[in-house]
């Protein structure tokens, strides 16, 4: 499968969001999470970013109606 690795967008937070909150639910620890989308898209996008982010996106025919890799 062919994917495209770029820059995150603040649009994408949702995406990163629901990621870290799949991960915190394998480790067992979803009461972990205290963060949300809109704190990712502030803290990530803003004036003075706290942290870069990259994604990789696949192609289209690959995602389920949700957005995740089939």
């Amino acid at each position: 499968m062919r994917f495209t690795i770029c820059a995150a967008k603040p649009e994408d937070c949702k995406d990163i969001a629901r990621m870290i909150m799949e991960l915190a639910v394998y480790e067992k620890m979803p009461d972990q999470v205290k963060i949300s989308h809109k704190e990712l898209e502030r803290d990530g996008f803003g004036p003075n970013p706290f942290y870069q982010c990259l994604v990789a996106e696949v192609p289209e025919e690959h995602t389920s109606k949700d957005g995740n890799d089939s």
